[in-house]
């Protein structure tokens, strides 16, 4: 016999199914760039702009701002619309930054706007290779994978509300929300092999040698198993983004489709060379630098070494020292409201809200200074 409480579920969960077809239906859009049909309504190319405006100052502030070199950042952006304007998108005004980061990394926002540190720059070795970059980064916008991530998660979300209206429970919202998450944090490997794809295209419409793509990519290998030495990591877990293809497959994949083009010897290294000659290499002095086991921040007047063991991460808003399976060590900056009192800073701000004990005044090197001890968790663990 059916319960009153099964027939209502079957038909909440009839309903929602109904109205997630004709959801998914009327979201689908033929990409211009790929041909295809895909599910990234959700959101709108006349939308994608003012999400990237929003967003954009988040992204300088994350990776310690612009870089202060207006040539270099004329010139990468000249690169850029050389190959931008040869896309199938024409609706996208695009943008490029170099960002003030030794990081290794290049990426884009919704609405056109592009980023490279000077990091990744370092790497390169001519300007073919900044145009191969570049290009991928633009075939993201293009073929609307930030439209489609987006899509995606936000339909996991809204299937998490109908399924959790359907069995009145929290459970089932928590493990599509986690699904969500996944979709929102990186481009699938389908998404990058297809950005390697358009990039070489756009190349090729520039003008430029389309195996810059793949000798770009060996190049970043090369770079990558060298820092994995240096760090102690294994070279077969450090590939060019964790969620990337694996980085030999895409220099045979970008090798196998450069030469779909015709040939090109456009490549500029001398002229790319002189463009980061004397660019910053590594950690700036003015966010601080790691030399071996310590680090030190010239303006702000301090330096620290850490354990052996320890590898330290200098990231723009804390300094992070970490060694496998150890205790985590991390420096970071607050303005005080409070005065210069480190004890009631401890107490009433940086630890506000949270059980404190034992507060000790000191002092380090003739300065003020406090500590305390606190219960808290990392990664869900105490």
């Amino acid at each position: 016999m059916i319960s009153q409480q099964s027939r209502n579920f079957r038909k909440s969960l009839l309903a929602g199914v109904a109205a997630f077809a004709l959801f998914f239906t009327a979201s689908c859009t033929v990409n211009p760039a790929t041909g295809e049909k895909r599910f990234d309504g959700l959101m709108s190319p006349q939308s994608e702009a003012a999400i990237g405006a929003s967003e954009h100052q988040k992204i300088v502030k994350e990776y310690g701002g612009v870089y202060a070199d207006q040539q270099l950042q004329n010139y990468v952006a000249s690169i850029g619309q050389k190959v931008a304007k040869n896309t199938e998108r024409a609706d996208v005004r695009y943008q490029f930054f170099v960002l003030d980061s030794a990081v290794v990394n290049a990426f884009a926002l919704p609405g056109g706007y592009i980023y490279i540190t000077r990091g990744l720059m370092a790497v390169m070795n001519d300007e073919a290779e900044l145009a191969s970059v570049l290009g991928h980064e633009i075939a993201h916008v293009t073929a609307r994978h930030q439209a489609a991530r987006y899509s995606q998660g936000l339909v996991t979300q809204i299937g998490a509300t109908i399924a959790a209206a359907a069995l009145g429970g929290a459970a089932a919202s928590q493990a599509i929300n986690t699904g969500a998450n996944l979709y929102m944090s990186s481009y699938s490997r389908e998404q990058e092999s297809e950005a390697d794809m358009l990039g070489i295209r756009y190349l090729s419409r520039a003008g430029y040698d389309t195996m810059a793509m793949a000798d770009f990519l060996d190049a970043m290998e090369s770079y990558l198993t060298a820092q994995s030495k240096l760090r102690g990591k294994d070279t077969a877990q450090f590939n060019y983004f964790s969620t990337h293809p694996d980085t030999g497959q895409r220099v045979v994949a970008a090798a196998r489709e450069a030469g779909r083009y015709p040939p090109s010897n456009l490549r500029k290294r001398n002229e790319y060379l002189a463009m980061i000659r004397g660019m910053t290499y590594g950690d700036s002095a003015s966010q601080g630098f790691v030399r071996g086991a310590s680090f030190y921040h010239p303006q702000i007047g301090f330096m620290f070494t850490v354990p052996e063991g320890y590898q330290i991460d200098n990231q723009p808003h804390q300094v992070i020292a970490a060694r496998r399976n150890g205790p985590l060590v991390i420096f970071d900056m607050k303005k005080s409201r409070s005065g210069s009192d480190p004890a009631l800073f401890l107490r009433d701000e940086w630890l506000a809200g949270k059980a404190q004990r034992n507060i000790d005044r000191m002092q380090i090197n003739g300065l003020d200074a406090a500590t305390a001890l606190f219960d808290g968790s990392l990664n869900g663990r105490p």
